[in-house]
C-alpha cells in the first residue's frame, strides 16, 4: 500500500484563521481570548507541517496557500 501526505507548503495560525473569518463575516470590534496559555493545552500540537516530497514528485502541488484555503471555506460557509 501507498501513501501520500496531500496539504500545502504554507503554514497558518489559529489568530490568522480568527482574522480571516471576521473579515469574511465582516464583524466589528472582536475581541478574541485564548485559554491555555503560549503552550496552549495539554495534547496541543502547537505546529506541524507534513512532508510533501513524495506527493510533489509525482507533480501535485495544492492550488492554495493555507490562508487562501481557510478563507474560501469561510465564504462558501457563510453563503
Amino acid at each position: 500500500m501507498n501513501y501520500f501526505n496531500i496539504g500545502v507548503d504554507t503554514q497558518t495560525s489559529v489568530t490568522r484563521i480568527a482574522e480571516i473569518i471576521i473579515e469574511e463575516m465582516a464583524l466589528q470590534n472582536v475581541k478574541k481570548t485564548y485559554t491555555g496559555g503560549k503552550i496552549g493545552w495539554k495534547g496541543d500540537v502547537p505546529k506541524f507541517s507534513y512532508d510533501l516530497s513524495k506527493i510533489h514528485q509525482l507533480g501535485w502541488k495544492a492550488k492554495h496557500t493555507s490562508d487562501e484555503a481557510v478563507r474560501l471555506a469561510a465564504r462558501r460557509i457563510i453563503k
